[in-house]
């Protein structure tokens, strides 16, 4: 992650020095592809921007407008895509993974919990990108959906921001500290995706195997 994170924030202060619309361009467009291809650290470019607007050289306000734009429009993208295609790939039942069951469990996830998934789901990395997708799936409501989205990214990004202000605008200490959040958040994921990914191929390896023994003879 510093990999990329590196050479994004040596840009972002050249433009912020240099050519501030250009460094605002770059937020939105952070914002978006962290959406689209997590776990790119388009938190810590966020932090990065408010950075620059702490020594004067950006605006707070549009740092933070530029990162809730382009969180939505990756967001949004990610829905459109779930409404668009998304439970087509559900409808084959030989489908392993992507099934009826898990369609009615997304639809039930939804039916229970509601817009409310959507703001739980900004607080954790990866997950953040499936639930927009999950929204388009389940057919939420467009309009409600962007509310929600705008209102989980004006959320987090106001967390980070106060924690900045609590850590006396140590912004790298916070940017430290996001992406030790990220590694551990991820690698979480990882090992439960792993560990369903392993109960799903049992599960199906059982079924299939009492199926070959119940079935006659011929």
């Amino acid at each position: 992650m510093e990999a990329v994170f590196g050479p994004l924030d040596q840009a972002l202060r050249f433009l912020g020095s240099h050519a501030a619309l250009w460094a605002y361009g770059l937020l939105v467009v952070s914002a978006a592809t962290e959406m689209l291809f997590p776990p790119f650290p388009g938190d810590v470019v966020f932090i990065s921007g408010m950075v620059l607007a702490g020594g004067g050289a950006l605006s707070w306000p549009i740092v933070f407008t530029a990162s809730l734009v382009g969180g939505l429009a990756g967001a949004g993208m990610l829905y459109e895509l779930g409404r668009w295609k998304g439970r087509a790939w559900f409808r084959r039942p030989e489908r392993k993974v992507f099934n009826p069951r898990v369609l009615e469990r997304i639809d039930g996830l939804f039916g229970r919990y509601g817009f409310r998934v959507l703001v739980v789901s900004r607080f954790f990395p990866a997950i953040r990108s499936a639930a927009p997708i999950a929204a388009g799936i389940a057919g939420l409501d467009r309009r409600r959906t962007v509310l929600y989205l705008a209102a989980a990214i004006a959320i987090w990004n106001g967390i980070l921001t106060g924690i900045g202000i609590a850590f006396g605008r140590n912004w790298e200490a916070v940017s430290q500290f996001l992406m030790l959040y990220n590694r551990i958040v991820i690698g979480l994921m990882i090992i439960a995706g792993l560990g369903a990914a392993i109960w799903v191929y049992k599960k199906s390896k059982a079924a299939s195997d009492e199926k070959n023994e119940t079935a006659p003879e011929k």
